[in-house]
C-alpha cells in the first residue's frame, strides 16, 4: 500500500485523490482473485472477515497515511507505531534478548548512546 501511494504521490495526485484510487480501489473494494485490478488498488484478501479487519486497521490510520503522504513530521503516536512494527517484523525471540522497550528497566530510561533529542525511532532494532 505505501508504494502504490508513493506512485500516486509522484503522480502528481492529492492525498484525497490518492487515497480514493489505492484504499477505496477507485470506488469499488478490489479483492486479490480480480482479474483486471485498477493499477493502482490495493488488492484486500477475499475472506470476508479478514478483510473486514484489515480495513478498518488502514482506514483507522488515515490521518497518518496523509502525514507521511505530505511529508509532514510524525507525531509521537505515529512513531510508536513504527516501532511496534518493526518489533513485530523481527523473527520471534525470547524476552530476554528482547525485551520490551516500554517497560522500565533498572539503568538509563533511554538506549545507551542515545542523546537528548535524538530520536527513539529505529532504536528498538
Amino acid at each position: 500500500m505505501v508504494g502504490l501511494l508513493a506512485e500516486a504521490r509522484r503522480r502528481g495526485y492529492s492525498f484525497d485523490e490518492a487515497w480514493r484510487l489505492t484504499v477505496e480501489g477507485g470506488g469499488r473494494t478490489v479483492l486479490t482473485n480480480d482479474p483486471r485490478p485498477p493499477e493502482l488498488a490495493v488488492r484486500w484478501q477475499s475472506d470476508r472477515d479478514d478483510r473486514v479487519i484489515s480495513i478498518a486497521a488502514i482506514v483507522s490510520c488515515r490521518r497518518t497515511f496523509e502525514r507521511a503522504y505530505r511529508r509532514e513530521p510524525a507525531t509521537a503516536s505515529d512513531r510508536a507505531v513504527l516501532i511496534l512494527h518493526e518489533m513485530l517484523a523481527e523473527p520471534e525471540r525470547s524476552e530476554k534478548q528482547s525485551p520490551a522497550i516500554w517497560v522500565r528497566r533498572t539503568g538509563p530510561s533511554r538506549p545507551r548512546g542515545l542523546a537528548h533529542g535524538r530520536s527513539w525511532v529505529g532504536a528498538a532494532t
